[in-house]
């Protein structure tokens, strides 16, 4: 009989504060930040320069990537693009050419893409509808044809507060998908030569807890990468994320 009404309270949701506030005492932990990663973000100031997120030129993008690789002895291993170039530009083919070529170029970019899933569906539970099979959205294709991709979806829960990550999705294209994070992993441990670590174990949908450090990252802004102003010591050998940096632009998640 306890059990039975300690499980119908559970059902109702009332306890679901209480199991959060739990885990996340229980998993968080104040942790080093990591030396190997940079974060160069497209920030206010890159945004008041360059204009609104979606109208920045592919080929300022090509000119970063050069940037970043333009001395041997001092280029980032991996570039993490958290971008999606999205369908080819009929105003800016030489663009997407740019970027492209840039890309294959040099062989250390990943870029974000996306699959086709209901928001709605996804704000119910963090625990489906990950099982199922989802279109993907690739990048435009001549540059998904000269970078690897990995998926940036994730799941919410009821608190808003991220807590989990997605390994990897299903999609009808390509089948398994990994995340942006774990493909960019996989290829700096590749580049370094170094056995990279176990995937983390999953629900059996692609999800598990992810663990904070809390720590930033930032090393400068995406406009001063474009026009050559931030030294190259800042990301030499280290994997480079580039991404929203910009309040307002719904890519800020509280963590736990």
């Amino acid at each position: 009989m306890i059990a039975s009404v300690i499980a119908a309270i559970a059902a109702t949701g009332w306890l679901d504060d209480i199991d959060y506030n739990a885990s996340d005492r229980f998993y968080q932990r104040v942790g080093v930040r990591n030396p190997n990663i940079a974060v160069i973000g497209i920030d206010l100031i890159t945004l008041n320069k360059l204009g609104a997120l979606s109208s920045i030129p592919r080929g300022v993008y090509a000119q970063a990537v050069k940037n970043l690789n333009a001395d041997p002895e001092a280029r980032p291993v991996v570039i993490g693009m958290d971008v999606q170039f999205v369908g080819e530009k009929d105003n800016d083919p030489e663009g997407d050419r740019m970027l492209a070529d840039a890309a294959a170029r040099f062989d250390n970019v990943v870029v974000a893409s996306q699959i086709a899933v209901d928001d709605e569906e996804a704000l119910d539970t963090p625990y489906a509808p990950w099982d199922q099979t989802w279109h993907w959205i690739p990048p435009y294709p001549a540059l998904n044809a000269v970078v690897e991709t990995g998926h940036i979806d994730a799941p919410d829960e009821s608190d808003g507060i991220a807590r989990h990550e997605l390994l990897y999705v299903n999609t009808v294209e390509r089948g398994r998908l990994y995340s942006f994070s774990r493909v960019i992993y996989e290829k700096y441990c590749r580049a370094k030569g170094i056995e990279p670590n176990a995937p983390p174990p999953t629900e059996g949908n692609g999800l598990y807890y992810l663990p904070f450090t809390a720590k930033s990252y930032f090393v400068g802004s995406f406009s001063d990468l474009v026009e050559g102003k931030i030294d190259p010591s800042m990301y030499r050998d280290k994997i480079v994320l580039i991404g929203i940096y910009a309040p307002g632009l719904q890519d800020s998640e509280p963590t736990a």
